[in-house]
């Protein structure tokens, strides 16, 4: 029984173990600056280099002191990881969830999209959480995030239908050039009673393609095929073009980068049938093809006139050639001789520089003279 004292007072001497002052951290009071987009902490000590990162995503470097990073986006309707972490110094890393989100997840809107169309307009379309209260209104929300500038959509509209007997809701923004093209857009849907849901995207990269409006005229020779391309944020595409003459099709390859409107030349037309679709320069978008154009390049008329003439200039060689043949043959000469030169009465020498020599077997034949005795009269 004596041993239980000792082994008591030991363990009141040994219990709670001795610690260390702990050491204060290089950086502390971590905290999201919602109105500037800034991660802020503040530095306790030499601190060379901090990084910062969203869920663990493209993280970015600054130097100690600084005291903050810009970040260009923060996620609204979903939880994210926010990490501050030194490294260059005594290494340390901080981080803590954003936003703290209330309400049933499933209830928030699904399938959140939106797209570029028809030069100007800007559409987005959502269909309500799995979970959603019948009746909830929702209300959709543009932002710049460059110029931080929000715009709410007027022009709502949805049909119901779907699976789950889900509701399809969609609204329509105008004058999509109030974006800046090159910069993420924050497109963000909420409703009454439920989390909202939102999407981050460039303009350009949502832009959908109308079909090249093809033109173009011909002749016996050639026909010139334009085309032009009426898009808003691409400028510049490769083209692919296929060519019907009669049964037979050709394919053709316009490379890029070509400017919105392109044109082609192909020689010997006659009749042909053109369609055009685009590739946008970083060759992810395809058009859709555009209505086959006609172009009727053989006159009507020279189905007529070619044969007439070439038949005409063929008797014409025939003729020339049978003629060129018959003055090269005796018969011919027979038929038509030269006709001899005529002697001058006075100089005695036949006209001309050449005497035309008769052959012998045109030469006129011997006549038989007889001599004749004159007698004198009686």
């Amino acid at each position: 029984m004596a041993a239980l004292p000792l082994a008591l007072a030991l363990l009141t001497v040994a219990w709670p173990p001795p610690t260390r002052p702990a050491q204060d951290p290089p950086i502390a009071n971590v905290r999201l600056d919602p109105g500037t987009r800034r991660l802020v902490w503040d530095e306790r000590g030499n601190v060379s280099e901090v990084q910062c990162s969203v869920d663990q995503d493209t993280p970015m470097r600054v130097r100690g002191g600084s005291g903050f990073c810009q970040l260009h986006v923060v996620p609204a309707c979903r939880p994210s990881t926010f990490t501050v972490a030194v490294t260059r110094g005594p290494r340390y890393a901080a981080s803590f969830r954003h936003p703290e989100l209330a309400g049933d997840p499933s209830a928030a809107p699904e399938r959140l999209s939106c797209w570029v169309h028809d030069w100007d307009l800007l559409t987005c379309r959502w269909t309500e959480g799995r979970t959603a209260p019948k009746g909830a209104q929702y209300r959709l929300f543009w932002e710049d995030l460059q110029s931080r500038q929000v715009w709410e959509c007027e022009r709502y509209g949805g049909t119901h239908g779907g699976t789950h007997d889900s509701t399809h809701f969609q609204c329509e923004f105008r004058d999509v050039g109030r974006g800046h093209p090159e910069e993420l857009q924050r497109f963000l849907v909420n409703g009454t009673g439920v989390p909202c849901a939102e999407i981050f995207v460039e303009l350009g990269a949502i832009e959908r393609l109308d079909a090249p409006n093809v033109t173009g005229s011909c002749n016996q020779t050639w026909a010139d095929v334009q085309w032009h391309m009426a898009a808003r944020f691409q400028s510049d595409f490769s083209y692919e073009v296929v060519v019907h003459r009669g049964s037979r099709s050709e394919k053709h390859t316009v490379s890029g980068p070509s400017p919105a409107g392109s044109q082609m030349l192909l020689p010997n037309p006659g009749n042909l049938r053109v369609r055009v679709r685009a590739l946008t320069f970083d060759q992810r978008f395809w058009s859709p093809w555009s209505p086959l154009k006609s172009f009727e390049c053989e006159p009507a008329r020279a189905q007529v006139w070619v044969p007439a003439t070439l038949s005409a200039l063929g008797t014409l060689a025939a003729l020339a050639l049978l003629l060129w043949t018959c003055s090269r043959s005796p018969a011919a000469r027979r038929l038509l001789p030269p006709v001899p030169r005529v002697k001058d009465p006075l100089g005695g020498d036949f006209q001309g520089e050449r005497e035309v020599a008769l052959e012998a077997e045109d030469r006129p034949e011997d006549c038989l003279v007889a001599e004749v005795q004159v007698v004198g009269e009686a």
